[in-house]
């Protein structure tokens, strides 16, 4: 991953994000803009009705017919959020597919006779010509004969909320992955600098070479190829958001392994996880960063050294990981995030930028007592 994908990434982000910018303004003056597009159908109908006078040779003025057909379209106009409402309570989707239908159905036939009164009522108020019939009776012959129209316009109307909330997920989404993606680069090229650091390269060398002088050659080749398969890993080119939990786990357990042959006995893994989660997707390099944290920070400064735990499970809410250690613990001072490393602080805004900041880091940890840190992952990533 070059350094130029990193900022072809960022631009995209900064492209997806503006565009996304542009359709929450519109969103802000979603009033209006339902006002607007209701202002339509109801001065056709306006004109409609004047045009019929002028042929029947009655010179109304314009404004008294949009007083009669104004205000039965302002109802829907007014109808509108609790439609696009229902649509998101109610999606016409399986597995309530035909209860949801149905309700909606009741509702379309409500709003029809909501409309038909108001355009009784207008109409009788602001109408040149006397009608034979009671209110009641006008009312019930409107809406029948209004019913396909109403309805129609019920499901057009459902229909417009429901593509709108899915545009909106849509874009959500994609301003989403292309945040991934940028933090994804970030984080392979920061998962390359840790590994190609020269302290780190030193120290795994120089036991590579401790070993070879002792004539453990077995030793030797099983650290070349843990180093090897490390940085294929780290270098490889597919570009992905996710990888399943056993692909990351086996990642950590050659990073750790590597990390005994330097503290020998001083280093001790254990691996606690739920089998059920291991085909989980989780974003590539996850634990790397608390790992890494572990040992240098927890494990390394104790003489008896210690235990790092790395471990798994689902919960109700979706995917837990941790890795924990029994080392020295937090310093005194410990203020939390602000004393987060790069490391951490790009594990933080890569989990914060999952759904909609569902993914959260937490550490914990006293002095003398070790450290836990638990990365949490929204429900959709439980299962691949």
């Amino acid at each position: 991953m070059s350094h130029a994908a990193v900022v072809s990434s960022s631009r995209g982000t900064r492209r997806t994000t503006t565009s996304s910018a542009t359709a929450a303004r519109l969103l802000e003056h979603r009033s209006v803009v339902i006002a607007g597009v209701w202002l339509v159908p109801a001065l056709l109908a306006a004109s409609e009705t004047y045009l019929f006078w002028r042929l029947g040779g009655r010179s109304h003025p314009f404004w008294r017919a949009v007083l009669m057909e104004g205000p039965a379209w302002a109802t829907y106009a007014l109808l509108t959020p609790l439609v696009f409402a229902l649509g998101r309570r109610l999606p016409p989707r399986r597995p309530h597919l035909a209860r949801n239908i149905a309700a909606h159905l009741a509702v379309s036939l409500s709003a029809g006779l909501v409309y038909a009164t108001v355009a009784t009522a207008t109409t009788t108020l602001f109408t040149p010509v006397p009608r034979p019939m009671s209110f009641g009776q006008t009312v019930l012959a409107w809406y029948l004969s209004a019913l396909p129209l109403t309805t129609l316009t019920y499901f057009g109307t459902l229909g417009v909320g429901l593509a709108l909330d899915y545009f909106g997920e849509a874009r959500r989404r994609q301003v989403e992955a292309a945040q991934l993606a940028a933090q994804l680069a970030e984080a392979r090229l920061g998962a390359l600098r840790m590994q190609l650091h020269p302290h780190f390269l030193f120290n795994t060398l120089n036991a590579i070479i401790v070993l070879a002088r002792d004539g453990d050659t077995p030793r030797v080749t099983r650290m070349l190829t843990l180093l090897s398969d490390l940085l294929r890993d780290v270098l490889r080119s597919e570009a992905t958001h996710s990888i399943p939990l056993e692909d990351e786990l086996s990642f950590a357990r050659r990073y750790l392994e590597i990390e005994q042959v330097r503290f020998g006995d001083r280093l001790r893994v254990r691996e606690v996880v739920d089998e059920r989660a291991r085909s989980a997707l989780v974003p590539p390099f996850v634990l790397q960063p608390l790992m890494e944290n572990a040992v240098r920070h927890g494990i390394a400064p104790r003489v008896a050294g210690g235990t790092v735990e790395i471990g798994a499970r689902l919960t109700d809410d979706g995917l837990e990981l941790w890795v924990a250690d029994d080392g020295v613990g937090l310093p005194a001072d410990w203020s939390g995030v602000d004393d987060y490393g790069i490391g951490l602080s790009n594990s933080e805004a890569r989990l914060a930028a999952l759904a909609g900041g569902a993914g959260t880091l937490q550490i914990t940890g006293r002095a003398g007592a070790g450290t836990r840190c638990v990365a949490r992952l929204p429900a959709q990533w439980r299962q691949s």
